[in-house]
């Protein structure tokens, strides 16, 4: 199975979220850097640069032509200080999406559990931005699932997200998402 991992956003001009101490960009993609690494049991291809920021039709095009049988979206999250917590959201029409983002769901690193455990469908009316992003990997055919991996603004997360000993987990719940989709591909 080769799985993709698109780091959000980039560097030319567009860093995401910034919100205390956490830019969005850098982190995503450095998580999927340290993803790619921490899981060698499949094979990885990461869908943009440190130095790039290609548009997502690229994107999911750069992931067909890699072969890849599913891509994780990266980013973080900006809202209200009492938000908080990994969201994992799929395309409604995407079963694979489907079963990989409730394991996301149920597996969230303890320090960003919702206290939920029930996947996102990506819809038009309320997930429209989360909708757009997954489109383009619909479009050419590719399971996906785009993980929020919590509120950049709520400084409990920001905490959690700086703190280099929670990247074990969000590795770990990853790995578990990629582990269900090999039984079920």
């Amino acid at each position: 199975m080769r799985v993709g991992h698109d780091p959000g956003h980039g560097h030319n001009g567009d860093t995401g979220c910034v919100h205390n101490g956490v830019v969005e960009s850098t982190y995503v993609m450095t998580l999927a850097q340290d993803i790619t690494a921490g899981i060698p049991w499949v094979n990885h291809t990461l869908l943009r640069k440190v130095d790039d920021a290609p548009a997502y039709a690229e994107r999911a095009q750069a992931a067909l032509k890699a072969g890849c049988d599913l891509v994780f979206l990266h980013h973080v999250d900006a809202a209200g200080l009492t938000d908080t917590g990994l969201k994992a959201f799929f395309d409604p029409g995407d079963e694979l999406g489907f079963e990989v983002a409730g394991v996301l769901s149920r597996c969230s690193p303890a320090r960003l559990w919702r206290g939920k455990t029930q996947p996102f469908a990506a819809t038009e009316r309320g997930w429209p931005r989360v909708r757009w992003c997954l489109e383009w990997y619909r479009q050419v055919g590719l399971s996906a699932v785009l993980i929020e991996w919590g509120y950049s603004t709520n400084p409990g997360d920001a905490t959690v997200l700086l703190d280099p000993k929670a990247r074990p987990a969000q590795v770990a719940c990853v790995a578990s998402g990629i582990a269900r989709a090999l039984e079920l591909h």
